[in-house]
C-alpha cells in the first residue's frame, strides 16, 4: 500500500476490502476501520516537519580540544580504537 492514504483508499473502494483481506487479517481490517481518525492523527504526530523555521546560529568560539584529558577519559572507558585515532593525529 506504501502509504496510509493508499491503504484507506483501498478499504473504502468497492471490493477493496476483499483485496486488502488477502494481505491483512479481518480483525486488523476492522481495527483499521474503527480507528481511522487515530491512525491519521498518529501519522501527523510522527511526521517530521522539515519546513519549521529555525533561528539558530552556531556560536563561533575558541573551542580547544584538550587531547590529554580526552585521551585519559578514553583510556579509562576502554575506548582503545579512539585512543589510537587520537594518537595518530
Amino acid at each position: 500500500f506504501a502509504t496510509l492514504e493508499n491503504l484507506y483508499n483501498k478499504l473504502e473502494v468497492g471490493g477493496g476490502r476483499l483485496e486488502v483481506g488477502k494481505i491483512v487479517k479481518e480483525r486488523v481490517i476492522n481495527l483499521l476501520s474503527d480507528h481511522k481518525e487515530d491512525a491519521f492523527f498518529s501519522k501527523t504526530l510522527a511526521t517530521i516537519r522539515r519546513d519549521a523555521p529555525i533561528n539558530f546560529q552556531l556560536p563561533i568560539s575558541g573551542f580547544q580540544l584538550r587531547k590529554d584529558q580526552l585521551k585519559a577519559l578514553f583510556e579509562e572507558l576502554g575506548f582503545t580504537s579512539l585512543v589510537a585515532r587520537l594518537n595518530s593525529e
